[in-house]
């Protein structure tokens, strides 16, 4: 078993005392976001937790042969300690040395995660994904909050969902609103108060015509793999920009001009 497996279950007071107190390895300053397509939700509700998170332990250090892995499991019923916080993990290989990894249990791509078991997994998640970055003092945004899909040397487009993009505001959200629980620091007691005054304000979409605007409505266009939507109009978004003009028959330029803002503006 290597040095620093956590395996415990936490309750979400739990998990904030634990994040207090633990520290974060010092190069970590985004958080990448999973789901775990297998196991499916079907199979967290019919396993044992406890024995679920040893044997992938020891499935990934002996017969993968990784020295950590992802670093906290969230649960229908809980949030579950994995690697250790305090070194880097093993979970997206374009991620791993700067990034916190956090799996979902359940596969979001064909499974219910709106309502019942599957929304208190992602709730969960979210919950969990909150307090690390009250702790690293982050925000969600596009540069610090990612999907695996991001990740496209693996390859992974749907994980944790496909087209995460279409889903980042309402996720976003959810994730401030519990930063917001929290109200800018960690109790080491783990008791949660909610703030009167929300100290984290919610985070407001790009302005239409914006290059964050325009990547995000590419992505909603069908790009693929999906854009970054970090604001930065860089040679991935040129190429995007001229896949979108091709389609919609337009100069292809890769210039967001008056012709291409209008067809964007028809998929927005």
């Amino acid at each position: 078993m290597w040095p620093g497996f956590d395996g415990r279950a936490y309750t979400r007071e739990q998990w904030v005392a634990h994040v207090a107190q633990t520290p974060i390895f010092p190069a970590a300053r985004r958080i990448v976001e999973h789901s775990t397509g297998v196991p499916t939700l079907a199979q967290w509700l019919a396993f044992n937790e406890d024995n679920y998170i040893k044997n992938t332990q020891s499935y990934y250090e002996n017969s993968l042969g990784w020295q950590h892995g992802p670093h906290v499991f969230a649960s229908f019923r809980d949030i579950i300690g994995f690697s250790s916080l305090s070194v880097r993990g093993t979970h997206a290989s374009c991620f791993n040395a700067d990034s916190i990894g956090l799996e979902c249990g359940i596969n979001r791509n064909t499974e219910d995660w709106r309502s019942g078991p599957g929304a208190a997994a992602l709730a969960n998640q979210h919950f969990a994904i909150a307090v690390l970055m009250v702790k690293m003092k982050i925000m969600p945004i596009a540069s610090t909050y990612l999907p695996h899909s991001a990740c496209v040397a693996d390859g992974h487009f749907q994980c944790p969902i496909e087209h995460f993009e279409t889903y980042r505001a309402e996720e976003t959200a959810a994730i401030i609103a519990f930063m917001n629980t929290l109200g800018g620091s960690l109790p080491i007691n783990g008791t949660l108060a909610a703030q009167a005054t929300p100290i984290y304000p919610a985070q407001t979409p790009p302005v239409v015509g914006s290059t964050a605007w325009v990547q995000a409505t590419l992505n909603k266009a069908g790009m693929t793999p999906l854009l970054t939507v970090d604001g930065d109009m860089g040679p991935v978004t040129r190429m995007a920009v001229q896949w979108f003009q091709n389609r919609q028959r337009v100069p292809v330029d890769g210039i967001v001009g008056p012709q291409t803002l209008y067809a964007l503006k028809s998929v927005a």
